[in-house]
């Protein structure tokens, strides 16, 4: 693991967030590639080259997420900051391979909605993750899925309210404004059928 090379960590929160750090840079990486510029088959492969890389680091920080949780409840932002709470969150957003993993980080993070513990973007966005991945609406509009080699919008369960919803959540941009920002972004692959992969 790449977090070996490096000094101990001096508590549970700078692990969070070295291990944030190793979940980034793959992703990062992948966002200032445009595959559209290969042939298809070198496209294609290109795309999984980077995305097996990806998922490697990912089942290893997911395997440490696992050992480190709390037994009964969150990594709260009053005793883990709220970059810990946000590490923490990112490598469950990223854990499609593990719904068990995100429906128990999800019921952790419910009692806590509206307090100061969690950010509530970070319980929004999993919540929507996680009814993309079972085959329902989503709730605050913010997955996007590829369709045609661009990313759209996952259906939404009440378009008419989910401006409301994303300010309680705390999310900076409306709808409309957030999908803006993904015109912007590389095409996807045309035969991708998963989430918008960040």
């Amino acid at each position: 693991h790449l977090l070996t090379l490096l000094p101990a960590p001096g508590d549970v929160t700078e692990e969070l967030i070295r291990m944030k750090s190793i979940d980034q840079a793959g992703r990062d990486f992948y966002a200032m590639i445009d595959l559209t510029v290969l042939p298809g088959a070198e496209r294609d492969a290109a795309f999984d080259a980077i995305w097996n890389e990806i998922n490697r680091r990912d089942l290893e920080n997911q395997n440490r997420l696992k050992e480190l949780m709390p037994e009964n409840g969150w990594f709260t932002i009053s005793e883990y900051g709220l970059e810990g709470a946000l590490s923490a969150f990112l490598i469950v957003q990223h854990a499609l391979n593990d719904p068990a993993l995100q429906n128990r980080a999800l019921a952790a993070m419910e009692p806590l909605v509206g307090s100061d513990e969690i950010d509530g973007r970070a319980y929004a966005l999993l919540y929507d993750r996680l009814a993309m991945g079972s085959g329902r609406y989503q709730r605050y509009g913010s997955q996007m899925i590829c369709q045609d080699n661009r990313w759209v919008l996952y259906p939404l369960e009440d378009s008419d309210g989910v401006d409301d919803r994303r300010r309680e959540a705390n999310f900076d941009l409306s709808l409309s404004e957030n999908m803006a920002r993904f015109a912007d972004r590389p095409p996807c692959p045309g035969d991708y059928d998963g989430p918008l992969p960040e």
